[in-house]
């Protein structure tokens, strides 16, 4: 259900049952910013990268069998940024826009404080937004902690171990049917 929102305040109300409690509009956040997609969308997501999207689900998808399993493929876990990340690199994109990227570690190693900006004919528009990064075995942890058992660490497509030189952090496991394992 929306709030009803107080223009005076940016508070709402919310209605439930025939009363009314108070809410608060949702703050936006950096994905809410249209601006990001439309500016960035090209340089993270080239054309390129869409060619290989079949081939790379066909792969993920095989290495759930048997069926029943589920995986999660991130693009890096904690262990490969921590080998990789640079306090800023910079890019020129194909149509000569410069794009600079500033990454700083915070909260214990749990989080990546990113700020990215663009320069293009000589105007600068800057976009700051976060994100958790996981190691192997947090993610693990965290999967069994919510009933998934034979979890699987991999670190690429092709299925091999999941270690520092890792491609990629794919995880892989099993949710037993509910249903199925308190009838026995």
């Amino acid at each position: 259900m929306m709030c009803e929102i107080d223009a005076y305040s940016g508070r709402g109300l919310l209605p439930t049952f025939g009363e009314r409690k108070r809410c608060t509009k949702r703050k936006k956040e950096w994905f809410d910013n249209e601006a990001f997609w439309r500016e960035l969308y090209p340089f993270m997501f080239p054309e390129q990268r869409f060619t290989q999207t079949r081939e790379q689900i066909e792969k993920v998808l095989s290495l759930t069998r048997p069926s029943g399993n589920t995986a999660l493929d991130l693009c890096l876990g904690k262990e490969c940024v921590a080998r990789i990340l640079q306090p800023a690199t910079s890019d020129v994109l194909p149509d000569g826009t410069t794009l600079v990227r500033r990454h700083e570690i915070f909260d214990n190693w749990t989080r990546i404080r990113n700020e990215w900006i663009l320069i293009r004919q000589g105007r600068a528009r800057t976009f700051k937004f976060y994100h958790t990064v996981y190691s192997g075995q947090e993610l693990k942890d965290r999967m069994a902690q919510i009933g998934f058992t034979d979890v699987k660490l991999f670190g690429n497509h092709n299925g091999d171990e999941y270690g520092a030189n890792a491609q990629r952090l794919i995880v892989v496991g099993h949710k037993p049917d509910e249903q199925k394992a308190n009838k026995h």
